[in-house]
């Protein structure tokens, strides 16, 4: 009997139908090396498992593992680049070790973990163990998130008993939060998932000051608070919703994620993808073969792409995009504002009067600012002239200085009130 009809009779034997029409199919690219690398294990098979998942809860890679109960062997594969690589290992007390092998035969990383049916926890690192990244496997494809869950927002009109209007609930990664919006006032609180997917979010009392309790439900639309031991219905319709996607690529040498939001409006959705994405994400890179690389080179560049929300509702986003290069001191930081009822971009420039210095007016109102705080001024190092990147928030125009390695970032928030003189007679947006 040769090796892979082994295989086949072993599928049929520890895996069922399902299996059986996974082996009975030609054999792909990775499997194919498997089967090759798996040699004299592949005569005394125990197990071979066809595993999907993430490293760095973003890069999609595919392992084909065997054993004979001694020792692995194996391949994976990172998709975005279709780089492959060897796997050999053992057990090392409870864990798995994997030694990672390039196509010349060097050792590229280590691979340890837990193996619990069919669910693969581990841990990637390189050679040095200077960079671990970790590694989580499943026999079906462990989410349906691009890059994990990394986010959503929604934007609600709430009826209820009282006079709130409209409810924003925003994730990003691991902070959530909601607003809730009265005809006078905006209420902040944080919120905490309930559930894997967060579909169910809730708030508990942090402070004296602060004794309702909120929880969100995103299946059924519903917001129920509970204040001085009475519960409270708000039932919610979603007038405006964002999620964020997200583009990825890794192979050798390059590691690189750039997360950004889409939503309902399409017209918005071709503006993102044609002014951000493809100038910025990882379409830009260029395959390199592992032969071109020195073992040094081993995910020596990383880049990552975020976008901060500052105003969302159905009329306005805006934000800014922050993208971070292991190769450059600076971000890249792009400030954006997009209005949904024009289907267009625009600059905050746009609500002022010809003759009105908008730049000069943020300038002396930063310095003014830093002024009052004296000694408690955070950001002294930072010139007014770096607070030029600027965006909308609820309150005001939010001006930010530029990310840097030592001082981080600083805000400023210019209130409407102090500008609305400066507005146009019928200006574009109603602040």
């Amino acid at each position: 009997m040769n090796r892979l009809a082994g295989i086949f009779i072993f599928g049929m034997l520890m895996f069922g139908t399902k299996q059986i029409k996974l082996f009975a199919q030609p054999t792909d690219d990775l499997m194919e090396m498997a089967l090759t690398h798996f040699g004299d294990v592949g005569n005394s098979v125990w197990w071979l498992k066809d595993l999907s998942g993430y490293l760095d809860h973003t890069h999609a890679v595919r392992m084909v593992l065997a054993t004979d109960n001694k020792e692995f062997k194996g391949a994976y594969e990172i998709l975005s680049s279709k780089e492959k690589f060897y796997l050999d290992g053992n057990h090392d007390g409870d864990q798995i070790v994997l030694v990672e092998s390039d196509s010349l035969g060097r050792t590229t990383g280590i691979i340890r973990g837990d193996m619990n049916d069919d669910k693969f926890y581990c841990e990637w690192s390189d050679v040095k163990n200077i960079a671990q990244l970790p590694l989580f496997l499943f026999r079906n494809s462990p989410s349906e998130y691009p890059c994990g869950n990394v986010g959503w927002s929604f934007y609600f009109k709430a009826e209820g008993i009282d006079s709130l209007n409209y409810v924003t609930a925003a994730k990003m990664e691991d902070q959530l939060s909601l607003i809730l919006h009265y005809p006078s006032t905006d209420i902040s609180h944080d919120l905490e998932c309930m559930d894997d997917a967060c579909n169910i979010v809730f708030h508990l009392p942090q402070t004296l000051d602060d004794q309702t309790e909120f929880q969100l439900d995103l299946h059924n639309n519903t917001l129920t608070t509970i204040q001085d031991t009475k519960e409270v219905l708000y039932r919610l319709k979603v007038v405006k919703k964002l999620y964020f996607d997200c583009s990825s690529y890794m192979d050798f040498d390059d590691k690189f994620s750039f997360v950004y939001p889409l939503g309902t409006d399409q017209k918005f959705n071709e503006y993102i993808q044609s002014s951000i994405v493809d100038k910025y994400s990882a379409g830009n890179y260029s395959h390199k073969r592992q032969e071109n690389n020195s073992l040094s080179d081993r995910i020596n560049h990383e880049e990552y792409g975020s976008f901060l929300i500052d105003f969302f509702d159905d009329k306005m986003i805006s934000g800014l995009f922050v993208i971070q290069s292991s190769k450059f001191p600076q971000a890249t930081e792009i400030p954006f504002t997009f209005l949904f009822e024009k289907s267009k971009s625009i600059e905050p420039g746009i609500l002022f009067v010809p003759n009105f210095d908008l730049n000069s007016f943020i300038s002396t109102y930063v310095q003014t600012t830093k002024n009052q705080r004296g000694d408690n001024d955070a950001f002294a190092q930072q010139k007014t002239s770096q607070y030029d990147l600027i965006t909308f928030s609820r309150n005001g125009l939010l001006v930010r200085s530029k990310f840097s390695t030592i001082y981080g970032r600083d805000e400023i928030t210019v209130p409407y009130d102090e500008l609305r003189p400066h507005f146009v007679k019928k200006p574009i947006l109603k602040l």
